[in-house]
């Protein structure tokens, strides 16, 4: 969904705000991310818009992904709130493209024509991406499990041998 300034003034100088509802699925390196649904809105921070704008909602994720403890496949559900500042001119005020100081980090800088909001909310996802990804809460690594099952008191050197087994790693004699 593309946002051109131009065409939404009017609609937001009488409505004060614009509802945004947003689908969309793209490939990452860790796989298939989708945002199930994006319900937003779009409005100006001031009056004149002069300021910028401002993008806030609420979105449902799914990444189809492998398990990170047992390498099965994963579908993780995950929510991320948007209080997104916009400004639209491309770059902060006054400042050039290698200054950029700690509130403006904050901000995301669109054309001045226009907003690309599926990008917009790509990279929020991207940056929101849960850290550990598991198939259920309960998983086992079971390669782990079979190791620890079968160097039992045995002592370290049995478990470490298991391990090499379990990898294809010959042991040096």
């Amino acid at each position: 969904m593309v946002i051109i300034y131009k065409d939404i003034v009017d609609k937001l100088a009488e409505l004060g705000a614009l509802d945004v509802s947003v689908a969309l699925a793209f490939d990452d390196e860790l796989g298939r991310v989708e945002i199930t649904r994006f319900d937003g809105q779009f409005m100006k921070i001031d009056d004149d818009g002069e300021n910028g704008y401002y993008l806030t909602g609420e979105m449902e994720c799914r990444l189809d992904t492998l398990c990170d403890r047992c390498g099965e496949p994963a579908k993780v559900l995950f929510n991320v709130s948007v209080n997104m500042p916009i400004e639209p001119s491309g770059m902060p005020v006054g400042g050039s493209d290698s200054e950029v100081s700690d509130s403006e980090g904050d901000i995301f800088y669109s054309g001045a024509e226009s907003l690309d909001i599926d990008e917009l909310l790509r990279q929020e996802v991207l940056l929101n991406l849960p850290v550990k990804r598991l198939c259920s809460e309960n998983c086992r690594n079971t390669v782990l499990d079979e190791i620890v099952a079968k160097g039992a008191g045995d002592g370290w050197h049995s478990g470490l041998s298991t391990l090499k087994d379990v990898l294809g790693l010959k042991q040096a004699k």
